[in-house]
């Protein structure tokens, strides 16, 4: 169960991804979906019923983007995960203002909110508090 704060970063979080753009997993392109405007960011991977089965990271490096999670890196590096054939549809929103340790924290917490079968929900409120606690004041 998530303390009261935590909830609060976790469901601004998530509101945030939410209110992405929906992209079908099939539309996902090289020429589309991969530079500045698909890094450092979140994004919440959907089944056929809209429920989230995966929530993901990407960082700012290179070779890292929406496409090459999901297409580049030889065969994607999601493809032999067991949720990856259910997976339908994606949002990322990108979190300009988090470093990556921010950003791996917010990914921890979405998690723990939305508790997706293809995540585990391990980690620590009090460093998630403690890192985040500022950037997701409303």
């Amino acid at each position: 169960m998530l303390s009261g704060e935590v909830r609060r970063i976790a469901e601004s979080i998530c509101e945030h991804v939410s209110s992405a753009d929906m992209i079908n997993v099939s539309d996902i392109k090289y020429s589309s979906h991969r530079g500045e405007n698909f890094k450092n960011g979140l994004y919440f991977v959907y089944d056929e019923f809209s429920n989230v089965i995966y929530i993901g990271m990407i960082s700012d490096g290179k070779r890292t983007s929406l496409y090459d999670r999901f297409i580049g890196h030889g065969s994607g590096c999601h493809k032999h995960s067991t949720w990856y054939n259910q997976a339908c549809t994606v949002r990322f929103f990108r979190f300009n203002e988090l470093n990556t340790e921010q950003l791996r924290l917010a990914e921890r917490v979405a998690i723990l909110a939305k508790l997706p079968v293809g995540n585990d929900g391990n980690t620590n409120e009090d460093r998630i508090l403690s890192m985040l606690g500022d950037a997701f004041v409303k």
